[in-house]
Order: structure tokens, then C-alpha cells, then sequence
């Protein structure tokens, strides 16, 4: 049975937490994500399941002066 592009947190309630570990894939310092986690990879690991996740959406911030320029 596969997870592949499913909401993380769905996932979390169906196999437990403790039968979980994860990682977060962060595209870059200056995108700002949002949106639902997703699986976008998976293994079995000791008889757990690892998943990598990521983001629904990224938005790329303008960072002038420390300061967000949206704001």
C-alpha cells in the first residue's frame, strides 16, 4: 500500500505516529510554504515508514533589509 502524494496528517491518524518518521523538504531560505504536508517519498524502515515531505505550495519572498517587502 502506497502514500505517495496523500496528506501527511491523514496518514498520521491512520498508521500512528509511532510508526512514523519523516524528514521536511525545504526548497530554499527565501520561499515561504504553505499549504497541506505531502508525502512525496516513502520506505519501510525497521518496520516503520519513513516518509520525506513537503509543502502543497511555496511563494518566493522579496527579502530587503531584513524585511519581508509583502509587508
Amino acid at each position: 500500500m502506497g502514500y505517495l502524494g496523500r496528506k501527511y496528517e491523514e496518514i498520521e491518524r491512520e498508521i500512528g505516529k509511532e510508526n512514523i518518521i519523516f524528514d521536511l523538504n525545504y526548497l530554499d531560505a527565501p520561499c515561504e510554504a504553505f499549504g497541506d504536508l505531502r508525502i512525496v517519498a516513502e520506505k519501510r524502515v525497521n518496520g516503520k515508514w519513513y516518509f520525506l515531505l513537503s509543502y502543497e505550495n511555496y511563494q518566493i519572498r522579496n527579502i530587503k533589509d531584513g524585511r519581508d517587502s509583502k509587508r
